[in-house]
């Protein structure tokens, strides 16, 4: 015997519990993770990872960067943030940042941070002299 219920939100904004079709009750993101590698290697550039799209936020679940075991240097400033503009560095808000030394890395996993609306997810180095691999991994919902 089943019975229909209705599980909501309790914010009063009447969003609705969903379940899969496989019977699974939805108490996670409702989307899977799109990861996105990028080796930054020179300094001055925006490197873009996510763009904006029209009534859609972006999501990071996911940050993992590695920097170049060949460097000749010591390490690299990378920073993660959000962009008005396609190539722009200059930061609209700061989200990761980190300073690395030459041959390590750093992963920051089960994240939930949620970006504006209508802007690029851009990141920069301060190096270049070797390369860090960065990878951002998330999805977008609906505004």
């Amino acid at each position: 015997m089943s019975i229909k219920s209705i599980i909501k939100d309790g914010s009063g904004s009447g969003a609705e519990a969903k379940v899969t079709s496989r019977g699974q009750l939805i108490t996670a993101p409702l989307e899977f993770s799109d990861p996105l590698t990028i080796d930054l290697t020179t300094t001055g550039i925006a490197y873009n990872f996510f763009k904006p799209k029209s009534g859609r936020r972006f999501v990071i679940t996911e940050i993992f960067v590695h920097t170049n075991r060949t460097s000749p240097t010591g390490g690299t400033l990378i920073e993660i943030f959000e962009a008005s503009e396609v190539d722009s560095i200059t930061i609209d808000r700061s989200l990761f940042k980190v300073d690395l030394a030459r041959q390590v890395g750093v992963g920051h996993g089960s994240l939930n941070w949620i970006i504006s609306e209508g802007v690029w997810l851009n990141a920069k180095t301060d190096t270049s002299t070797g390369i860090s691999s960065v990878t951002v991994a998330g999805y977008y919902i609906a505004t």
